[in-house]
């Protein structure tokens, strides 16, 4: 009894598999009798012609003799009578395979219309690549223009480096002293008075200490003559002859004094065609941002 319960799984699996067997055996047994069913029950078409053709088949042949003696075969089947013979194929006319002779003008004629109405032909593989090659070739040479220019550049700026440093320091002081001596006139021409004349400039000469006495004093002799030189370029004015116009002959005469004594000039002119054509060049890369 102990060894019936040890095993008890087993035996369950065992029976299960056993019944397993026995249903699937079952149903195969069901399909093919379906199967033999289905084939006993024929449709009475088909035996109609099954009939028939054993009928043909039980019929004698007959046996004709050609001249020679030697016997031959021939079917007796309705099929072959009840065929419709066929007709006898005529011969074409001989007028039907005759051409007409074609006049080589109108053969020239539809030619070139023909040519008219296809698309050009495309242009040769050697005038592509020749193309080709002359795009390239000035690819090439734009390249090297453009790095040509950059090594000028850079050597412009490597000749002329101290220049072009004292001008990013010194050329926005120009500027603004041109837009001031602009807004100074733009006053004065609505002043009639010497007294009010007199407070204007007085107002524009604090602004100006105002705006340029801190850098000023921090100028080096080099930077000091550049502006006087970028303030003559701005204004048309040299500096002795802005200090004339606004404060007189005195004044002018002692700034020009004071200006000596830091070896600087306010007499300075600028002229673009002679001695400062180079500052001239300096300045327009500069404005045109060629110079960085």
């Amino acid at each position: 009894m102990s060894l019936i319960k040890q095993n008890q799984n087993k035996l369950w699996a065992i029976f299960a598999s056993v019944l397993f067997h026995l249903l699937l055996l079952l149903f195969m047994m069901l399909e093919s009798k379906q199967q033999i069913a289905s084939t006993d029950t024929i449709p009475p078409e088909i035996l109609l012609q099954l009939d028939n053709l054993e009928q043909l088949l039980d019929e004698p042949m007959p046996i004709l003799a050609d001249n020679k003696g030697e016997k031959a075969v021939s079917t007796n089947l309705k099929s072959n009578a009840e065929q419709p013979k066929l007709e006898e194929v005529k011969p074409l006319p001989e007028q039907f395979f005759a051409t007409e002779k074609i006049d080589s003008v109108e053969i020239s004629h539809a030619k070139a219309a023909v040519e008219a109405l296809l698309p050009p032909p495309p242009p040769p593989a050697q005038d592509t690549v020749a193309k080709d090659l002359k795009q390239a070739i000035q690819k090439s040479d734009s390249m090297r223009a453009q790095r040509a220019q950059l090594f000028a550049d850079l050597e412009f700026v490597k000749k002329n480096y101290k220049t072009i440093q004292s001008l990013r320091k010194v050329f926005a002081f120009a500027k603004k002293a041109r837009e001031m001596k602009e807004r100074l006139d733009k006053e004065l021409t609505t002043i009639h008075g010497s007294s009010e004349r007199r407070k204007a400039i007085k107002r524009m000469e604090k602004e100006v200490w105002a705006s340029f006495e801190y850098e000023a004093r921090r100028m080096s002799t080099s930077q000091g003559k550049l502006l006087l030189k970028l303030l003559a370029r701005e204004t048309g004015q040299t500096g002795y002859a802005i200090v004339k116009e606004y404060k007189g002959a005195l004044p002018a005469i002692f700034w020009q004094g004071v200006a000596q004594m830091f070896h600087q000039n306010l007499k300075s002119s600028y002229d673009s065609l002679g001695e400062d054509a180079l500052l001239e060049q300096i300045v327009k890369k500069y404005e045109k941002k060629e110079i960085k």
